[in-house]
């Protein structure tokens, strides 16, 4: 029933998966995203969520013949950084990437925190040093981990997940303490999971991390592959497309 009603959502607006071009680019474009509900995830091999369907749409309006790839998010972070025409989403823009990629966007800003499960025995955590003395994990380079790194606390190997629902499951599991991520990211995973949001309770807000999140591109891909898809993504934002995506998932959960 929970998977269902993801489903029903991803699909209201009617858009199929992938777009094929009708002309437009011979380049070879590689779109890369990571399975993070509710911007991107996938259901029975169907790319889902309001970034998914806003990049979907964007791509066919600028003509451009690409499918949608879910890897790790630190994989697929590594790749595009280095292969021209290669998009990938959603991305928060910091200070430190702002010159790693070409930006489009932004989709939308989201809030992030630091999670645990609720129990009678409260986590008390007065800042973000605190989190070194309790076992936490978080997806390895993402802005969550260039966040710690900025604070002097480096990660290890055990304190990575490849995704939101091991970090959840992880977390009910009792096989950690701690999960960093964002709001509507968590609250989505939680009742997918078959989860209730009362399990859950957010230890530490991170106003930092209240950070815009992008399509980002290649720095060295083809410029007029650029300028296409930033005209497609502002005819769609301008047409209201993007906001009516974003609120029917966020309405939805």
């Amino acid at each position: 029933m929970m998977l269902t009603r993801i489903v029903c959502a991803g699909l209201i607006c009617g858009l199929p998966v992938y777009f094929a071009a009708c002309g437009g680019h011979k380049e070879k474009v590689i779109v890369y995203t990571e399975n993070w509900p509710p911007s991107n995830y996938i259901y029975r091999d169907s790319a889902l969520g309001f970034a998914s369907e806003i990049v979907q749409k964007m791509l066919t309006i600028a003509h451009i013949d690409a499918k949608i790839k879910f890897e790790d998010w630190s994989k697929a972070y590594r790749i595009a950084l280095r292969r021209p025409n290669t998009l990938i989403f959603s991305t928060a823009k910091t200070m430190e990437r702002e010159s790693l990629f070409i930006w489009i966007g932004p989709i939308w800003v989201e809030q992030a925190g630091i999670f645990a499960r609720s129990s009678k025995k409260k986590i008390d955590l007065p800042g973000i040093a605190g989190i070194k003395n309790y076992r936490y994990c978080l997806i390895r380079d993402s802005y969550f981990h260039d966040f710690l790194l900025k604070q002097g606390i480096e990660p290890g190997k055990e304190n990575f997940a490849v995704s939101l629902e091991e970090m959840v499951n992880r977390l009910m599991l009792g096989q950690t303490d701690l999960i960093i991520a964002d709001r509507n990211g968590v609250n989505f995973t939680v009742r997918s999971q078959g989860y209730y949001l009362s399990d859950f309770e957010e230890v530490l807000n991170i106003p930092e991390l209240a950070s815009p999140f992008y399509i980002s591109v290649n720095r060295h891909s083809k410029k007029d592959l650029v300028l296409s898809l930033k005209n497609a993504y502002a005819q769609l934002d301008s047409s209201g497309f993007n906001a009516e995506v974003i609120e029917k998932y966020l309405k939805e959960w």
